[in-house]
This record gives C-alpha cells, structure tokens and sequence, in this order.
C-alpha cells in the first residue's frame, strides 16, 4: 500500500536525520525505530515518546508514535498526537487517514469522513477512497450520499468487489431494487461461493417480486447453508412468493426449530397460516409476539450494517484503510492476470490449468487466473468449481447463455486487475508456457505482444489458407500488419486493453485498435499444438460476420472523429456521377448526333444527385452525433503517451 511505502521512506528518513542529533534523542529514536520496523508497536512507543520529548517539532517521530497508538488501540492518543502533526503539515495526507481511521474507531464518523476528505483533497477518480467515503456516509445515514460515492466508484471500475456488494446493499435499503439485481448478479459472477452475496442477491430478489428466480438462487445455496436459519427464512418468503403456503410453513416452522424467538419467523409463519386458513394458530402466534419486548423498526431482512472493526461494516469494507490489511503489512496488488475464454472445453480443463500455474509459479510474482465460462452446457463450470478450491488464484465468470469469445474476452478485461493482462484459448492449442516469452517482450517497452503460430497444427484448407487471406486484408485495410490475427495468444499492459471496447467479432481486430490508441506493438513466435480432445468452435461460416466487422473497424480507425468525410466522398461520388451521365447524353447528342432518351438520363442523373445528398445529409448527421459524443462525456479525440512540465 502507498500509505506504507511513505512509511518506509519516513523511517528512512528519521535514520538519516538520527545522526545529527543528540546522543540521546539518537539512542531513543534508533531503539524506538527498530521496534517499529519489527511491528512491536507497543515496544516503540516509549522510546518514540522520549524521542519525541527531546523533539517535539519531528513531524516524522509524531507520524511514526501516532501510527505506533493507532496499532496498539490507543485512539485517542493517536488523534492527539496526529492532530499535531496536521497543524505543522496541513497537507500531510497520510497522517490525515490514519487520524480517519481513529475517529472511524471510536464512531466519530463525521470526523472521520472529514478527514478522509482532506487527506486526498476529495479526488472523484480514487475509487477507494469514494467507496470508503460511501461506508462513512452510510454510517451517518446518509444513504443517498453512500449511493451516489459506490456509483461512481463502480462507474469508475466496476470490478471492486466490496465497492459492488456496498452498492446492492444501499439499493435494496433505498428500494432500488432492479438496480440492486443487477450489481449483485455482477458480484455472484466475480464471487460465485460468498454466501452473503448469494444471500443479499435472494433478498434484493424478493424484493423486486420476482420470487421464483429467488427460488433458483436459493437452490444453488441450500446444500451449503443448510443450518443457516437466514437462509431458511428467505426460502419460506420464496415459497411464500409463488403461493406455496405449505412449504413456506414448512420453512418457517424450521426457522423456530433453530432459533425460537426469531420473531421475523414468526410474523411469516403467522402470515402464512392465515393465507392457508389456520386462523387460530396464526392467532395464538400474535399474541406470543405481542408479549415480547422492543418490537419497533423490525427490518424485513435480519443482517443490518453495524461497525465490527476497520475492515468490515456489516459486509460494507473499507477497501483501502491506512494501514494496509490491518496488520501492519502492505497490501500487495496483482502483477500478472491470465484471462482464458471457455466454450465446452471440460475435457481440456485440468491440464490447461495445471500447466498454466506451473508457468505462473515460475514466473513469480502475484497473479491471478480468469475463466470466462461463456455459457458451456458441458461440465466446464463444475470442473472449474473444484479447480479453485485447490487455487486460490483461480476466478470464475460464468454467463447464463453463449455471447462469443469477444464478450468472454471483454468480461475477461473488465474483471483483471494485473498491470499486464494475458490472454489464451481453453483448448490446449497455446502453450502456455510462451506466456514468459511475450511478458519478456513486452519488458522491452511494447504495449502488446502478440503470438505468431508459425508452425500451426490446423487443416490447410479450412484454416491456414482462410486465416492467411485474412491476415493480409486485415492488415491492408487496417494499416497494422501482423502474420497472425488470430492467434489468443497475446500480452497487453493494463493502461492500454482497459481502454478498448469490444463489440461483435471484434476480439480478432484489437491489434489495429490498439495501434489506433498509439501503442508500441511485437510480434513474435510462439509455440502451437494439435487439438486432442474436444472439438473446434470455428468454421467458414464466420467469414461474413468478419467482413462486415472489420468495414465496422476501418469507420471507426479512419472516420470516427470525421464522419462528414466518409460519408461525403461517396456522396460527391453519386453527385460526379450524375454530372458525367447529363454530360455524357449532351456531348453525344450535340456533336455526335446521338439521340439519348432524356426522360432514363434525366432520371439516374436525379437518382445519383439525391442519392449523393442523402450520404452528405447522413455525414452531417454522424458529425453532430459524434460531437455530441465527445462533448456531452468529455472524450478526448486524442490519446496522450506522456507529459512532461
């Protein structure tokens, strides 16, 4: 985490300056440091306070003694000392989020949040700190201020999974329920086995009405949550949904076996037998639930966000605390995301991922392997189930349905988090191992590397030769020549895939749109292999969805900030034509004496003139809709490399 590595620059900083100093404050300082960097807290803070003593300006030492108090629970010494160090830096950023974090422990929530606010000088693009601001503001319940900092978090990058679950839960509190729906079903795919996100995603459900789909959710849960007494309750209110008051009973009867006094249960169960016409015991439960004690502000849903500790409110996290996880140590990011698209490749599966670990494992560093189950009706998704229980590296995304390997590639985009992504297909026809080849390559300062399948392992007629064509016109039209469009196999650093959006077949063209945005790219060869199991999803009859994408591509590469241009060539084309035609018919009549039946002329020289405005009327049109584009959201018609000031 940044806020550590300014610490370790403070530390630093404070042996250096421990030299010039008193023999004393260095001997204090030297033995209060080196607890420090220990992480014994508690050990440092007496000698850090006798360094202190001797100087009491060292807005390093308060730094180092404050962080020392707030480790070791000392919250109010820890905003007194940290209080100082802001009134002789005001701008010192970290010590503003650390003095967040006490007041966020002892409660004081406003503080809290103004603190926070200074510490970054209220940055929109930081999306931690707008999620840790959505936490503080739904604390003060201020729920349409947590809704409006977890939007534009999520708007800002939406594969925050704590920032996701935060903004289900203040929709189904603030009774945005299809929105609600919608990020959670996004959060099930990027945490399919977290029980509070199935959880929430059922209640949202439930709340928008739609209780059988709630049902097939709970199906999905049940084995796992069995004795869960919440899970029992949503499935009685499910039952209850789609007018099956017997199993609702059943359920909510199940509910009291567990916990006899859950008086939710017993509203429900009431309820429930009075729609079935058992009115004296529905009775007879009223009157039980009248004679209990604070009955006022009874939630429909039990889990309620209440502060636990720094890390979690309720299931709200602060994804971005001052010190790092909460135990002294820095939060480490991923350096490496794998992507893999999957249509039915079940069989292939288990040995894809093993020799993909095995190459990450070399490799080093932290990383993290994403499959995008696009829709296989085969075992894919079971397989990759157990697979990550033995990775922890491994993430799943699952689609309801099969969009196509340039959806899967673009959920696979959305969802990595390394600074360099990698892409292969799930059909063992990669060699994984040529991942360290094009992470090599691309160390050599290239945005992206793509694999050139020299020696490839297809049929000649049905793929070399149309894969060639393709790669020739491709690279003619589009004026970024590779020998191999469509190889999987390829490397892009985070700041350049991040900015593309696919659509279509489009997967196959992202070398030119990248090169469009100004990146560096290589290619180089790589390694391919015969399919043994499975079968291949490709065939000829792909061929005029790629003609048809890449006249998409080429608009958009050469014409997209200038319509007018296009559109009004061919427009000129017609309005020449129709001039060549009413010329042609007068030059053979008048000096050749051929007769020309004017009505045909006259009306295809009209034809192509109108033909020609209606393309420069349409070039018009695409200009205000392009402008209105680039205005109304603030785009750049430009991608900058570098500043220098």
């Amino acid at each position: 985490m940044k806020a550590l590595k300014r610490k370790s620059g403070r530390i630093r900083r404070l042996k250096n300056n421990s030299t010039k100093v008193s023999s004393a404050l260095r001997n204090s300082l030297s033995s209060g440091l080196q607890e420090f960097e220990k992480g014994n807290y508690a050990s440092a803070i007496e000698p850090l306070s006798e360094a202190l003593a001797l100087n009491p300006m060292n807005t390093d030492i308060l730094s180092a003694l404050g962080f020392s108090f707030l480790q070791t629970g000392k919250y109010d010494d820890c905003i007194t000392v940290l209080s100082d160090v802001v009134k002789l830096d005001p701008n010192n950023g970290e010590a503003l989020k650390f003095l967040s974090k006490a007041h966020y422990e002892l409660k004081e929530w406003q503080r809290a949040e103004t603190a926070l606010l200074k510490s970054v000088n209220y940055k929109p693009e930081n999306v931690d700190t707008l999620n840790d601001l959505g936490v503080l503001s739904h604390l003060q319940g201020k729920l349409e201020e947590a809704y409006d900092y977890f939007n534009k978090s999520v708007g800002i990058d939406g594969s925050g999974a704590d920032t996701l679950y935060n903004l289900g839960l203040v929709c189904l509190e603030s009774e945005r329920y299809s929105e609600a729906v919608k990020h959670l079903i996004g959060l099930k795919a990027l945490l399919p086995e977290d029980m509070e996100v199935n959880k929430l995603l059922v209640r949202s459900l439930l709340s928008s009405g739609k209780s059988s789909e709630a049902l097939e959710e709970l199906e999905v849960i049940k084995e796992s949550g069995k004795n869960d007494v919440e899970i029992k309750y949503l499935s009685g209110k499910a039952y209850y949904g789609i007018g099956k008051y017997s199993l609702a009973e059943e359920a909510f009867r199940s509910c009291l076996e567990i916990e006899a006094e859950y008086i939710l249960a017993k509203e429900s169960l009431a309820t429930t037998l009075l729609k079935s016409g058992d009115s004296s015991e529905a009775l007879s439960i009223w009157e039980s639930i009248l004679t209990l004690p604070d009955r006022t502000n009874k939630s429909d849903f039990r889990v309620t966000p209440r502060l636990t500790n720094w890390n979690k409110i309720g299931k709200f996290k602060m994804i971005h605390p001052p010190n790092g996880d909460g135990n002294g140590t820095e939060n480490k990011t991923i350096e490496i995301s794998v992507v893999i698209p999957l249509f039915q490749e079940s069989e292939n599966l288990v040995t894809l991922n093993q020799e993909i670990c095995e190459v990450m494992d070399r490799i080093g560093g932290r990383y993290e392997i994403i499959y995008i189950d696009d829709g296989s009706s085969d075992d894919t998704y079971e397989i990759l189930k157990e697979l990550k229980k033995e990775r922890s590296q491994l993430k799943i995304v699952r689609f309801r349905k099969n969009y196509g390997q340039t959806a899967a590639l673009s959920a696979g985009f959305k969802y990595a988090i390394g600074d360099v992504i990698v892409t292969l297909d799930g059909d063992l026809q990669n060699d994984p191992a040529d991942i360290s080849k094009l992470i090599e390559k691309l160390a050599e300062g290239y945005d992206m590397v793509s694999g050139w399948r020299a020696d490839r392992k297809d049929n000649f007629i049905t793929r070399k030769i149309p894969s060639y064509l393709a790669n020739k016109i491709i690279g003619k039209i589009t004026g970024t020549r590779l020998n191999d469009y469509g190889c999987a196999l390829k490397a892009y650093k985070k700041g350049v895939i991040k900015n593309i959006r696919l659509y279509g077949e489009m997967h196959r063209f992202i070398p030119a749109i990248v090169s469009w945005l100004g990146a560096d790219i290589a290619e180089i060869r790589v390694s391919h292999r015969p399919r043994l199991k499975g079968h291949s999803k490709y065939n000829l009859t792909r061929t005029w969805r790629v003609i048809l994408d890449l006249i998409n591509v080429k608009f958009f590469l050469s014409y997209l900030t200038r319509p007018l241009q296009y559109f009004g060539k061919i427009g000129l084309l017609f309005i020449g034509a129709s001039m060549v035609v009413v010329m042609g018919a007068l030059i053979a009549n008048l000096y050749f004496g051929i007769q020309v039946p004017k009505s045909e002329v006259l009306s295809m020289a009209v034809f192509m003139s109108l033909m020609g405005v209606q393309f420069i009327v349409m070039g018009l049109m695409a200009e205000i809709v392009i402008r209105t584009y680039h205005e109304s959201q603030d785009k750049p018609i430009y991608v900058i490399k570098e500043v220098l000031d």
